[in-house]
Order: C-alpha cells, then sequence, then structure tokens
C-alpha cells in the first residue's frame, strides 16, 4: 500500500495525517496514530455527575444550616455571663442564693431584645429568677430555643458556683449547647 493522496497539509501545528490508500483495488481510510480522539461526556456521565451532586447537596444543607444555627446560639450563651458573674458575686456578698434575683444584690435586671434589633442578634431575652436561675431564650434565628442555667452551692472551701445547664432548655434537644 502506498498513499496516494494526503487529505492535510502536513505542519507543525496539525498531527494526525489521514491519508487514502488503495491497495488491491479497495479503498480505505487510515488515521495515523497521533489522531486526538473526539472527547467529550455522554449524557449518562452527566447524568450520573448532577445525581451525586443533588444527593450531597440534600445532605450537606440540613447540616450547614444546623452549624449556622448552633454558631448563633454562641449569642444567647455569652449573653448570660453577666447574669452569672451578678449572681456569683450576690453569692459571695449575701452567703446565699435567695436573694439573687435580676435588678438586686448585683445582678443586672432582665433584658429583652427591641423589636427593631431582633433580625440583628439571637438573643430574644435574658432574665435571672429565683435562686439565681438564669434562662436565656433565643431570636428566631435560633428557633426560639432557651437556655436555662441554675447555680449549685459548692462544696466546703470551693469559691465559685457551679453552674448546669438545666433538662428543661430546649437548646439541649436541639443540639445547641452542651
Amino acid at each position: 500500500m502506498r498513499p496516494m493522496r494526503s487529505l492535510l497539509p502536513r505542519s507543525d501545528n496539525l498531527r494526525a495525517m489521514v491519508t487514502v490508500t488503495v491497495a488491491a483495488g479497495t479503498a480505505g481510510l487510515t488515521c495515523s496514530p497521533e489522531a486526538p480522539m473526539q472527547r467529550g461526556f455522554t449524557l449518562i456521565e452527566m447524568l450520573i455527575v448532577v445525581a451525586i451532586a443533588g444527593i450531597l447537596a440534600a445532605i450537606a444543607v440540613p447540616q450547614y444550616q444546623t452549624y449556622i444555627k448552633r454558631a448563633k446560639f454562641a449569642e444567647v450563651v455569652s449573653a448570660v455571663q453577666p447574669y452569672k458573674i451578678g449572681v456569683e458575686s450576690c453569692y459571695q456578698a449575701t452567703g446565699a442564693l435567695t436573694g439573687c434575683t435580676a435588678g438586686s444584690n448585683g445582678v443586672p435586671a432582665d433584658a429583652a431584645t427591641a423589636a427593631g434589633d431582633a433580625s440583628k442578634t439571637a438573643v430574644a431575652t435574658v432574665s435571672a429568677g429565683a435562686s439565681g436561675v438564669i434562662t436565656a431564650t433565643g431570636s428566631d434565628a435560633v428557633d426560639a430555643a432557651t437556655y436555662v442555667l441554675a447555680p449549685a452551692i459548692p462544696a466546703q472551701g470551693a469559691a465559685a458556683l457551679i453552674w448546669t445547664v438545666q433538662a428543661d432548655s430546649t437548646c439541649k434537644t436541639k443540639g445547641y449547647c452542651a
């Protein structure tokens, strides 16, 4: 077989050479081994990729939303710190928890977020009730979850109160607090 005619000119930019050959009365096309094959994705490959992306999104988006709410709820947890300090100083001064309520003996007064600022913060209200129990309620950004802390008098010789998150805190069931 000998090449009769080259269909494409030879150049440095074109590596594939297609030739027409005639051998024993039959004609055929041959391609050099350097000829690039057609490349691309089939429809089924694209559908598989889209399905995988959809499954990952269906799992990731709810997890991300929960993560965001947990992060926002940290603002509610930090909002109780002045109340904890106030109740602890009240306990140190009086020797009892009975007088450690909001607005007395160094405990801050109850606080509520103004209606216009509700979208800017995760804290709706913070209050200190009887025996120094502190209740913080989150805004709608954290599903109005509550965070209830109760102080316990420490063992003899210990100075600081022991704080525990109460079972009626809805932040525990939602996974926003420990």
